[in-house]
């Protein structure tokens, strides 16, 4: 009898080509323990090991029986006896027909093409990997090495035969693949198909890992940008550029040429009227005084200025610098001395009339406030000072990227400061949303637009 079993991209089971009907899957146990002996190497697994994956906290006598129903259902799935054998203490998937499977298959054809390099073999290779191991048991232990090695594996050989558009389907941040495309599409003259894989790139750089492209990456940027083309290139493309380095310079250790490049690169993005770069930039510049212990005297004094004499990007240069605040609350004392800063802040935008400002100062309020103990889940208001600031919304505007589990999940919700200064804008006082993240360590960072983080040094935008 010849037994097909498929793990790569789903389960399914065929016996001389007749596939079995899923509903003779219905017991899940059975079907866990084809699974289980399908992924094993030697497709044999002593009974005690199984016991152990599946029924850790039974006793044996308990889990022993489970095991029983287990081989009982399975046998009746696949219907016949013979293809699931005890002897003595191990438990064999099919040991007397011709078993075929298709992990099988995929690790057998990637190690004969990986040897070789050949492009052909790597590409025949790929095409047996026909979906991640059993994608619809995404929560069960122990697939998940064996799926993870798969997916390495896969990699390597699409990276072997440069199979550059499958590897980008497989992850996005792939930079090798990114720049080999780009590289492509300069030699076509696709000049913007180039610069649409940098920012493709980027964004997935930033998301996944929390970096920013690497320096030959946006040398092949900057060589596409200056290859001329009847569409210009427009000022925020090349301000992207001059942020990526900025953000090289900062991963280097030169705080001082990161901080001028995100300077000027704010100065230019306001005078272009580019609200998010002028965001991303205020983030960098934000940043690299939080890395020289300046971040406190360089907030307090952009505030004041901003909101008195450049109120048209304020909100732009506070989701910027919102991330840092947060973080502010993270030290020993931290909650009490950002308090007492933001109610100095917060009465410096009323007398200013910015709405932002207010917004930002009474985020930041509410959040000293929750790590005072004063706000619980259910509390409507929290007292920060002279005045009273409501609790609309459950949770905060923003989340940290490494929080400790106390009460935190990262959520992918963004509003940026412009929808609180919305809320903030009606009669009812200033509102605050905290909900008690607490960062663990410097880690990832998102605010309004644009997102930073801090462990890699990633920063751009984030939708």
């Amino acid at each position: 009898m010849r037994v097909e079993v498929q793990l790569l991209g789903g389960f399914s089971v065929g016996l001389d080509g007749q596939v079995i009907p899923a509903a003779a899957w219905r017991r899940d146990r059975g079907a866990a323990l084809v699974k289980l002996l399908a992924v094993t190497r030697s497709h044999r697994i002593h009974r005690e090991q199984v016991m152990e994956a599946f029924w850790p906290d039974l006793d044996p006598e308990a889990a022993g029986a489970n095991l029983r129903k287990a081989i009982h259902f399975a046998r009746r799935a696949l219907g016949a006896h013979d293809l699931i054998e005890q002897t003595a203490d191990v438990i064999a998937l099919a040991p007397a027909a011709d078993l075929k499977i298709d992990v099988d298959a995929f690790e057998a054809a990637a190690k004969l093409a990986l040897r070789g390099s050949d492009p052909a073999a790597c590409e025949a290779a790929a095409d047996l990997y026909t979906g991640d191991l059993l994608p619809d048991d995404p929560y069960v232990d122990w697939f998940e090495t064996p799926r993870q090695a798969l997916r390495q594996r896969y990699a390597e050989v699409l990276r072997a035969g440069k199979l550059w558009q499958r590897l980008i389907a497989l992850d996005p941040a792939d930079e090798q693949a990114q720049c080999a495309l780009m590289q492509a599409a300069l030699d076509a003259g696709n000049r913007a198909e180039a610069i649409r894989l940098f920012n493709q790139l980027s964004q997935s750089l930033r998301i996944d890992l929390g970096v920013g492209p690497g320096a030959e990456t946006v040398k092949l940027y900057e060589k596409a940008l200056a290859v001329p083309s009847i569409d210009p290139v427009g000022l925020s493309d090349r301000i992207r550029a001059s942020l990526a380095w900025g953000l090289l310079h900062l991963q280097s250790g030169d705080f001082a040429k990161a901080g001028q490049v995100g300077r000027e690169t704010r100065e230019l993005a306001m005078g272009a009227g580019l609200a998010r770069e002028v965001g991303e930039a205020s983030a960098l510049i934000g940043l690299v005084a939080h890395m020289q212990g300046q971040w406190r005297d360089l907030f307090r004094a952009e505030f004041i200025e901003w909101v008195r004499a450049k109120p048209a990007f304020v909100s732009n240069v506070f989701d910027g610098h919102l991330c840092l605040a947060e973080f502010c609350l993270c030290s020993s004392k931290g909650h009490h001395d950002i308090a007492a800063s933001a109610r100095e802040l917060l009465s410096v935008a009323e007398g200013a009339g910015s709405v932002a400002g207010r917004g930002l100062a009474s985020l930041v309020l509410g959040e000293a406030a929750h790590h005072l103990g004063v706000v619980g889940g259910d509390v409507e208001g929290v007292d920060v000072g002279p005045r009273r600031h409501h609790v609309r919304h459950p949770q905060r505007l923003e989340h940290l990227g490494l929080v400790d589990d106390v009460d935190a999940r990262p959520r992918r919700r963004r509003r940026s400061l412009a929808g609180v200064a919305a809320v903030l804008a009606l009669p009812s006082p200033a509102e605050a949303a905290p909900n008690g993240a607490h960062p663990a360590a410097l880690g990832g960072v998102g605010f309004g637009g644009t997102t930073l983080v801090v462990g890699g040094h990633g920063l751009g935008e984030r939708g």
